[in-house]
């Protein structure tokens, strides 16, 4: 009876620790977006939730960073920006290559476009549809995305604090944790009306 106990036990810790693991794995892949969202001046909200589909062959957790809307003037009328898709490519490698420096802190750019090239490691279907498909174009964006994140790593750090206290992170908290904490020389990109 004590030994079947001790099993349930750590099975259930065990659990415990990979539903723990997947959550930070979620977290950090968002920040990562958001991240190099924010130093570019874009405005995003970011959140991770549990997946409740149940299926064991998926994540346990998911996460999104969603572009907040913005109105631009386009033709003579207003339109709604898409700034993600302004940012391509090193946007869409972010989440990856967070995740990459998460789990080797000291990697090399040219390893990560390497173990993507390998197949070990992979934008999610998502981001990829706004990477470049040239190579010279992806890894061009991942030692980006590496210098922004090495460089901007107190921000970093802190969304996916946030991100795992809280899940979710509206706009307005990230621009605040960015003005707090983007470095000098990563100012975010003026906006063509001048607000960052």
């Amino acid at each position: 009876m004590d030994v079947r106990k001790a099993v349930e036990n750590m099975t259930l810790r065990h659990l415990e620790e990979l539903e723990e693991r997947e959550k930070r794995k979620a977290a950090v892949h968002e920040a990562g977006h958001a991240t190099v969202a924010a130093t570019k001046g874009v405005r995003v909200d970011a959140w991770i939730h549990r997946n409740e589909s149940g299926d064991p062959g998926e994540k346990a957790w998911l996460g999104h960073v969603r572009n907040v809307p913005r109105f631009v003037w386009q033709d003579g009328k207003p339109a709604l920006a898409d700034d993600l898709k302004t940012l391509g490519s090193t946007y869409a490698v972010a989440g990856m290559v967070a995740e990459e420096l998460h789990d080797s802190p000291k990697e090399t750019y040219d390893s990560i476009v390497e173990n993507w090239k390998l197949g070990l490691c992979t934008p999610s279907p998502a981001d990829l549809e706004l990477c470049s498909e040239d190579w010279r174009e992806r890894s061009k964006a991942v030692a980006e995305a590496v210098r922004i994140l090495r460089d901007q790593m107190p921000l970093f750090d802190r969304i996916v604090a946030e991100l795992l206290e809280h899940r979710s992170l509206a706009d307005g908290h990230i621009a605040f944790l960015a003005a707090q904490l983007l470095t000098a020389g990563a100012t975010p990109a003026k906006e063509e009306n001048g607000n960052a």
